[in-house]
């Protein structure tokens, strides 16, 4: 039996009438009283759930007030399949009010809405979250980081590549578990693939980019020391916002001369002074990256 409209009535009211109970208790945050879990699952399921758009929308503003980074994956969802283009406009609006740069993708696909109420607080949410960046980066943030953007530009040696990517890997995979690295290179760690993504909510999603660009060596392979200018940005994606501005670093090292090994079964001195070299200028610049990441 389908409800009465007087049934329909009471339903809205009542729906209302427990949001205004949650927001009534979420006005004490200030004062360091919180919401409950289970008063933060009511706004969830009334988010999603509510038949009734008003309460849809109340329940979008006041996650945007409580600014819970728990409620960006419930936001993203009303964002993109909410029939109302009111309530999708209000969870556009409670993004940009969370200002987590993990909500940066979905808001940069919401600003091609061709509702433009949607459209519009969309272009907002992004660029107040993008105006903050990367200082609104929390200190909790996990990150979905992509190597691949890393190579040698100046011999294009895939060799140099690969161990750019795993110097920086290294160094990453020593911070708190709250990075998952992705790379087109088959870079395999203790037998294990550390390129498999995994799923976080909400995630930040980086790219490094840069890489090899100068390396100065002894001529005709004589002794001495080799120069290796390292290059790195970081890029918030899919918008390019610079999470770390473009930065180089030089590493050096000695090289006790020698020819080139005759076979590819020996390794070539020089090579792996080139490789140490990297090494000191990647660790050079990591700080930054853990800095800004607040690793």
């Amino acid at each position: 039996m389908w409800p009465t409209p007087m049934g329909r009535l009471r339903r809205a009211a009542a729906l209302l009438a427990l949001l205004s109970g949650i927001l009534a208790s979420s006005s004490v945050a200030a004062e360091n009283k919180p919401l409950t879990e289970n008063e933060l699952k009511q706004l969830f399921t009334m988010l999603e759930t509510s038949p009734h758009y008003k309460a849809r929308l109340k329940a979008a503003r006041a996650l945007g007030m409580l600014r819970r980074p728990e409620a960006i994956s419930h936001l993203v969802g009303c964002l993109k399949q909410d029939q109302d283009h009111a309530v999708r406009s209000g969870c556009a609006w409670a993004l940009g009010s969370i200002s987590h740069p993990g909500a940066v993708r979905e808001l940069a696909a919401a600003t091609g809405s061709e509702i433009t109420l949607v459209k519009t607080q969309a272009e907002r949410a992004l660029n107040y979250i993008l105006s903050d960046f990367p200082g609104n980066l929390p200190a909790n943030a996990r990150y979905r980081i992509q190597i691949d953007g890393l190579a040698d530009r100046v011999n294009r040696n895939r060799e140099l590549t690969k161990w750019i990517q795993q110097y920086f890997l290294d160094l990453l995979m020593q911070t708190p578990d709250r990075i998952d690295v992705g790379t087109d290179m088959d870079i395999e760690e203790d037998g294990e693939r550390p390129d498999v993504q995994r799923e976080f909510e909400p995630v930040v999603e980086l790219t490094f980019r840069g890489g090899v660009t100068g390396i100065t060596s002894p001529k005709d392979r004589k002794p001495g020391e080799v120069r290796v200018v390292v290059e790195l940005e970081v890029l918030l994606e899919p918008v390019g916002a610079k999470a770390v501005p473009k930065k180089s670093l030089t590493g050096s090292a000695s090289f006790a001369g020698g020819a080139k090994p005759k076979d590819d079964w020996t390794d070539d001195p020089l090579l792996e002074s080139h490789k140490a070299a990297l090494k000191k200028g990647v660790g050079g610049l990591f700080p930054e990256v853990k800095k800004v990441l607040k690793l």
